[in-house]
């Protein structure tokens, strides 16, 4: 049972690649500012559309759904 756990080992030690994550580019993270983020009493995220610019409805074989960009 021991040889068989070495083995197991050393195959997954060959395909065992380290990875580094302290290079992410400075473009791929985002900051968020809290003043205007609004959250109720679960602690979830409320989102209060300002303006709707643009209505679209888009059908499939047996549905149609409505799309409303803000």
């Amino acid at each position: 049972m021991q040889a068989c756990r070495d083995r197991q080992k050393e195959y997954a030690d060959l395909k065992h690649m380290l990875m580094e994550f302290e290079k992410l580019s400075c473009r791929r993270t985002r900051s968020v500012q809290l003043d205007g983020l609004h959250f109720d009493d679960k602690l979830q995220f409320v989102e209060e559309p300002i303006e709707i610019t643009d209505r679209e409805v888009k059908r499939l074989k047996r549905s149609r759904i409505p799309l409303v960009k803000v």
